[in-house]
């Protein structure tokens, strides 16, 4: 299947990606498999535009099947961090696989030392999204996150970039650093 993807959108796809989050709550049985309407507000409102004064469009990418429906977003974190969001009737190995693409294209951080990192937020749960990160080169590691607790999973390709993934729960249980002075930087973590 082909998938399309733009920047988001703030003036069309906001309204849609809180419906869309909306509906995958409900039918995810009540369950938050993806963000919380009020964690995308949060983010859009308070990280993106007061703390880090992202432009909307690098907040997002929204991906639509061929027919132009929204089937799942990518949601930047910020500073090489993303959050996969994905309708269950879509949720397969293909669109997982894609995504994962995208925000290696689009949302890694750089470290100081030059090399790129991503973190993903991942379900222990999700073993698909798992298989498919360590098919990519990801392997398990040390590091801290942003907070200083110890929970990341580290990968290191060989040609240097190095990507990150979280093994945790999608709830609203991750810190986030004070607004900052200055733009945030990433140390290695590992």
């Amino acid at each position: 299947m082909t998938y399309n993807t733009h920047p988001f959108q703030p003036m069309q796809d906001y309204d849609l990606l809180r419906k869309f989050l909306r509906e995958t709550f409900i039918l995810n049985d009540y369950t938050e498999k993806n963000w919380s309407v009020q964690r995308l507000d949060y983010f859009y409102w308070h990280i993106w535009m007061n703390c880090f004064e992202l432009p909307p469009e690098e907040g997002a990418l929204i991906v639509k099947d061929t027919d132009g429906s929204l089937i799942g977003a990518i949601i930047n974190e910020v500073g090489g961090a993303v959050s996969l969001q994905v309708h269950p009737d879509h949720f397969n190995r293909e669109l997982l696989t894609f995504m994962v693409e995208q925000s290696e294209q689009s949302f890694c951080g750089s470290l100081p030392d030059g090399r790129k990192r991503l973190s993903v937020a991942c379900e222990q749960q999700n073993l698909m999204l798992l298989d498919i990160l360590s098919e990519r080169g990801y392997r398990k590691g040390t590091g801290e996150d942003l907070c200083g607790r110890v929970n990341l999973l580290e990968i290191q390709h060989w040609n240097t970039p190095i990507f990150l993934w979280n093994l945790g729960s999608m709830n609203i249980d991750r810190c986030y650093p004070q607004c900052p002075s200055t733009p945030l930087r990433m140390t290695h973590c590992g």
